[in-house]
Parts: C-alpha cells; sequence; structure tokens
C-alpha cells in the first residue's frame, strides 16, 4: 500500500530531479504535467514550490491550474510571462 503522499523535485526541463512514484514533463515554456504511477482514490492536494538561489527565484511564482486523480499540472512564471523554473512539490490524498 502506498502512503498518502508523493514528493518530489522538477528540473526546469521537466526532467525528474528527485523522488518517486511520479514522472514529470514540460509542456511548453513553464507549464509541466506530473503523473502518479498510481491514482489517488480522490482528488488529492499538491504543493509546490520554487527551488533556486535567491536571485534567481525571487520574482518567480508558481500555480497549480489542473488536479485530477492521477496528477496535475502547473505553471512557473515571472512577472510578465511563463517562465520555466526548478521547483519541488509533495502531493497528500487518499489512497
Amino acid at each position: 500500500m502506498r502512503l498518502p503522499c508523493i514528493y518530489g523535485g522538477v528540473w526546469s526541463d521537466g526532467a525528474q530531479w528527485f523522488g518517486e512514484g511520479f514522472t514529470s514533463k514540460r509542456i511548453k515554456d513553464g507549464t509541466y504535467v506530473i503523473e502518479f504511477e498510481q491514482p489517488f482514490s480522490k482528488i488529492p492536494a499538491p504543493v509546490c514550490t520554487i527551488n533556486g538561489y535567491e536571485w534567481k527565484t525571487f520574482d518567480k511564482s508558481i500555480a497549480v491550474i489542473e488536479i485530477w486523480e492521477n496528477g496535475f499540472i502547473c505553471t512557473t512564471s515571472d512577472p510578465r510571462m511563463p517562465a520555466d523554473c526548478t521547483f519541488t512539490f509533495i502531493v497528500f490524498g487518499d489512497v
């Protein structure tokens, strides 16, 4: 039985940095799809944060824009437009 959370890190190019139980892919500028190897039984709660040196990330943000039992989509951006950025996440939910 899987724990009720998955955590990981994703590089700015969409490659998996660390963690297990998921795949990651960059689908366009600043937009990433995270898919779980085993779905949650209900829609889970992903929490994401930008990762990197302060001087490279202080003006960046991340938002979760879509969630379903098998994964989520998030976007990273600067104040003007989508921008690729390394991030970490944790997802809690019912298994």
